[in-house]
C-alpha cells in the first residue's frame, strides 16, 4: 500500500469512527441540556417572589409540588384563600412531606377553614405520630370545631410527649372548661404525664388568680 492509499484509509477510518460517535454525542448533549433546564427550574421554583412569576413557572410543570408550595407562600400576604388553594395542591402532590402538610394546616387555621385544618392535622398525625406539635395542631383544630373529647385526647397525648406545651394547653382549655374539669379530664389518673405538669398547672392557675 502506498503512502497516499494509507492516508486515504486512515481518513476513512477516522470518518467512520466520528459517524459512529455522533449519535452518542447528540444524546449526551441532549441529556446535559435537560439537566441544565431541570436545575434552573428547581432554582426558580424555590426562589420566585411574585405570583405572576410563579404562575408562569407552573405552566412548565403544573404537577411540581415545590412550585405549588412556593405559590402558596407567595400568596400568603395578599390572598390567603389562594394561598390555601396552592398549599393544598402541594400537599396532595407530595403526601409524605411534613412541611407541606404542616403549612397547609396552619394556613387553613388562619382562615378558619376548620374542615381543611382537621384534614391536614390528621394526615400529619398519621405521618408522624410522635411529633408533639402536630398533636397541638389537631387539638386546637378540634377545639375550634367544638369536638371537645377529641381535642382533650390530643392535648393529653401532647403533654405525655412533651410537658413544655402545658402553658399553651391550659390557656386553650380554659376558654371552654372550668379549671377542675380540666384537671379531671387531662391530669387525673394519668401516670404518663410527668408529675411536674400537675404542679405547674396549680402555679398557672395561681398566676391567673383562679
Amino acid at each position: 500500500m502506498s503512502l497516499r492509499q494509507f492516508g486515504v484509509a486512515r481518513v476513512e477510518v477516522s470518518l467512520q469512527e466520528r459517524s459512529r460517535s455522533l449519535p452518542f454525542l447528540v444524546v449526551v448533549s441532549a441529556v446535559s441540556l435537560l439537566l441544565g433546564a431541570e436545575i434552573s427550574l428547581v432554582g426558580i421554583a424555590s426562589s420566585f417572589e411574585r405570583p405572576s412569576t410563579g404562575r408562569v413557572v407552573s405552566l412548565l410543570d403544573a404537577d411540581d409540588a415545590q412550585i405549588q408550595h412556593r405559590l402558596g407562600q407567595v400568596y400568603a400576604e395578599t390572598d390567603t384563600n389562594k394561598s390555601v388553594q396552592y398549599l393544598r395542591r402541594a400537599a396532595e402532590l407530595s403526601r409524605y412531606s411534613r412541611l407541606y402538610w404542616s403549612d397547609l394546616a396552619s394556613a387553613c387555621q388562619s382562615i378558619d377553614d376548620t374542615q381543611c385544618a382537621d384534614w391536614a392535622a390528621e394526615h400529619l398525625l398519621r405521618l408522624c405520630p410522635m411529633v408533639p406539635y402536630y398533636h397541638q395542631l389537631a387539638a386546637e383544630s378540634y377545639l375550634r370545631r367544638n369536638r371537645l373529647d377529641e381535642s382533650l385526647a390530643q392535648f393529653r397525648h401532647l403533654l405525655e410527649l412533651d410537658p413544655i406545651y402545658a402553658t399553651g394547653t391550659w390557656a386553650d382549655l380554659l376558654t371552654v372548661l372550668e379549671p377542675d374539669v380540666i384537671f379531671q379530664k387531662v391530669l387525673a389518673n394519668n401516670n404518663k404525664i410527668d408529675s411536674t405538669v400537675g404542679v405547674g398547672y396549680v402555679d398557672f392557675l395561681s398566676a391567673q388568680g383562679d
